[in-house]
């Protein structure tokens, strides 16, 4: 027996309609965008006089809380990832699609491994365009420390943009085959 309310309980959900690679690069541009245009805006306004070690990361961080919300605004009306399907069911999932071209049999797994797919092409997205924004930013305010503060953020593109081409198969099948 189930909980009402949960994925396995609405059948709605598993027929819930997710984009595919294009409508999710669609819904993720405008948190791109506003990355790209944000940090160097934000880098122009930091005062000169002021000292410059920890205004870089003070951008990066805030261009991250803005990308954080915005790509969340963008993923309003999606299901959410079932809370039941552990791990590796959807991770199976997603290098089924991209090495076989079949997806799985269960609408649950369906759903979450849809829904991580939409996240992970999202991230690499703004990720991507955070970098873009971040280089036009040191050359609107090459004073600023821009080298220090990127390590992390190096790491993390890196994971995300790794994870992108599994994703973008696993929704171009899902979207063929609903």
């Amino acid at each position: 027996m189930t909980t009402s309310g949960t994925v396995h309980d609405d059948a709605a959900d598993h027929d819930a309609v997710f984009p595919g690679p294009r409508g999710t690069v669609l819904r993720a541009l405008p948190a791109c965008v506003l990355e790209f245009v944000g940090t160097p805006f934000l880098a122009w306004f930091v005062p000169r006089e002021a000292g410059r070690d920890w205004w870089a990361l003070g951008i990066i961080v805030t261009a991250l809380a803005v990308m954080f919300r915005a790509a969340t605004l963008g993923s309003r009306g999606l299901p959410r990832a079932d809370p039941h399907v552990d791990q590796t069911r959807w991770q199976r999932a997603l290098a089924s699609a991209r090495h076989h071209g079949s997806l799985p049999s269960e609408p649950a797994v369906q759903v979450t491994a849809a829904r991580v797919s939409y996240d992970r092409i999202a991230a690499g997205m703004t990720f991507l365009f955070l970098w873009a924004g971040i280089a036009c930013g040191a050359l609107v305010r090459p004073d600023l420390n821009w080298v220090s503060p990127l390590g992390g953020l190096i790491a993390i593109s890196v994971i995300a943009w790794a994870r992108v081409p599994s994703a973008w198969a696993y929704l171009r099948l899902h979207a063929v085959s609903v």
